[in-house]
């Protein structure tokens, strides 16, 4: 649905268009912060518990819904 349109969405719909937005957010090794990095010897870290960024709370999250909605 386009922005600005009086449309009341379910919260299952906002759901569903917070994570086809987060989705498409890239994941490679150079999606963590500098200081992500900083904290991992320069490297993106692989453990989401070693993430200092909002990559690994993101990724996390995503895997929840993705779950969540797979069992639905």
């Amino acid at each position: 649905m386009p922005q600005g349109q009086d449309h009341p969405l379910s919260p299952q719909d906002h759901l569903e268009r917070l994570y086809q937005a987060l989705v498409r957010v890239p994941c490679g090794t150079g999606d963590h912060t500098d200081l992500c990095r900083m904290h991992n010897q320069g490297l993106p870290p692989l453990d989401h518990d070693h993430c200092r960024c909002h990559v690994g709370t993101v990724r996390a999250a995503l895997a929840d819904y993705r779950a969540w909605k797979q069992r639905n």
